[in-house]
C-alpha cells in the first residue's frame, strides 16, 4: 500500500508514467520485456485438453501436445479435426499401439498438417478407419500435409486407409519433409505424392508398406526419395507417372502380386533412378514379385530406366523375364550387394534392344 501510494504521488507530479516507472525509461522496459524468452508449453491430453483439436486449439510454436493412450475419434464435427500448425509438436505418450485416432465421418484426414506450416512433429499414433458404414469415405487418409517444410513424421502406423500418408506441393530446398520409421499396412496407396520436386523433395526412411491393394508407393509428377523402405505383399510395389525423378536405394521392393515397379515417364527419361549413383552397396531388392521387376510403360526406343546393381533374386536373369521395356541392368548382385556379374558372365541374360541407343545418348560407344 506504501508503495502505491508514493507511485500515485509521483503520477501526480508528473515524475513517473502510469505503468509507475520513470518516464525515461519506460521505452527500455517494454524492449526488456520483449526479450524474456517464452517457456514452451506442454498441453496434456486428455487431462488439460479433452480432445487433440483443443489441444492443437491452443498450442503455439514451440509447444507440445502431448496424448495419453486411448481411442480419438475424427468424425464429421469440426471440433474432432486434427490440425497441427506451425512449429507444434504432436506426440503420444505410449506409442502408436495405445494411441489411436480413428476416422469415421465427412473429413478426410486423421492428422492434417496445416499446409505450408513449418517445423511440425508427429511421432507415435495409429491412424485408422473406423468400422462403421459410414466411415468408409474415399481419399481419406492418415497424415496428409502440404507444402510443409522441416516437417518430420516417424513411429506412426496407418492401417486400413485410402491413403497412408499423402505429400503435395514443393517444400523448402533445405528442409525437406522427413518420413521415417513407420508401418502402412491394408492401404490402397501407401504413400501418395503429387506434384512434390526437388529442391523440396520428400524423403522416405525405413517405412514398411504392406499389404497395399494398389501400390505400396504411387508417386504422380514428383522426385521424392525413398532409402531403406520396404514394399512387399501388395499388388504393385511402386508406381510412377508422369513427370518424375528421385532415386530409390536399399529398398526392398519384394513379394508384390504384380509388378515390383510400374513406370510411366513422361517425357522421355522423366523417370526415377534406382540407386543411381551406381554403387552396389545401395542396391535394391526386387526378388519374388509376381510380375515383371520393373515395367517401363514407356517404350520409345532411346528411353531406358537407370537400374543397375540390384538384387534380382536370380544370378542370371533372362532381360525379358525380368523387364518389360527398355531398363538398362547388371545381371546379377547377391543378397548382401558385394557379387556383380556382367552381361558376359550370364550367358542367358540378354541386353535390351535398344541399348546401343541408350549408349548413343550418352556418347558411349
Amino acid at each position: 500500500m506504501v508503495l502505491k501510494r508514493m507511485i500515485g504521488l509521483l503520477q501526480r507530479s508528473g515524475q513517473v508514467n502510469d505503468w509507475g516507472l520513470p518516464s525515461g525509461m519506460l521505452g527500455i522496459a517494454i524492449v526488456v520485456l520483449f526479450m524474456v524468452p517464452v517457456q514452451a508449453a506442454t498441453w496434456h491430453v486428455p487431462s488439460e485438453c479433452p480432445t487433440i483439436h483443443a489441444g492443437l486449439d491452443s498450442a503455439s510454436s514451440g509447444d507440445t501436445v502431448l496424448v495419453a493412450p486411448g481411442i480419438y475419434p475424427v468424425t464429421a464435427d469440426r471440433e474432432t479435426w486434427n490440425r497441427v500448425p506451425a512449429g507444434v509438436c504432436l506426440t503420444s505418450e505410449s506409442g502408436p499401439e495405445a494411441t489411436i485416432v480413428e476416422i469415421c465421418g465427412d473429413t478426410y484426414e486423421c492428422i492434417y498438417v496445416v499446409s505450408g506450416a513449418e517445423g511440425v512433429r508427429v511421432s507415435g499414433f495409429t491412424m485408422r478407419m473406423g468400422s462403421g458404414p459410414r466411415c468408409r469415405i474415399p481419399e481419406n487418409c492418415g497424415v496428409s500435409c502440404c507444402q510443409s517444410t522441416d516437417l518430420i513424421v516417424e513411429n506412426c502406423i496407418m492401417e486400413d486407409l485410402d491413403r497412408g500418408i499423402y505429400v503435395i506441393g514443393r517444400s523448402s530446398e533445405w528442409w525437406w519433409p522427413l518420413f521415417r520409421d513407420n508401418i502402412i499396412r491394408r492401404c490402397k496407396y501407401g504413400i501418395l505424392c503429387e506434384e512434390v520436386y526437388d529442391p523440396g523433395r520428400p524423403y522416405f526412411l525405413r517405412n514398411t508398406v504392406t499389404q497395399s491393394t494398389y501400390a505400396g508407393a504411387m508417386v504422380w509428377n514428383s522426385s521424392p526419395m525413398f532409402d531403406s523402405n520396404e514394399f512387399s505383399g501388395g499388388y504393385y510395389g511402386m508406381y510412377f507417372e508422369g513427370w518424375c525423378g528421385g532415386g530409390c536405394r536399399l529398398n526392398s521392393i519384394c513379394s508384390n502380386t504384380q509388378h515390383g515397379v510400374v513406370i510411366y515417364p513422361d517425357p522421355e527419361l522423366a523417370a526415377p533412378g534406382f540407386n543411381g549413383g551406381l554403387d552396389p552397396n545401395y542396391a535394391n531388392d526386387f526378388s519374388g514379385n509376381g510380375g515383371y521387376a520393373i515395367y517401363n510403360g514407356f517404350e520409345h526406343p532411346t528411353t531406358g530406366i537407370f537400374a543397375e546393381f540390384n538384387y534380382w533374386g536370380s544370378r542370371c536373369p533372362n532381360f525379358s523375364e525380368l523387364f518389360h521395356g527398355p531398363v538398362t541392368y547388371e545381371p546379377w548382385v547377391d543378397s548382401t550387394h558385394t557379387e556383380i556379374l556382367n552381361h558376359d558372365d550370364c550367358p542367358d541374360a540378354t541386353e535390351p534392344t535398344t541399348w546401343g541407343a541408350i549408349k548413343a545418348m550418352f556418347g558411349d560407344d
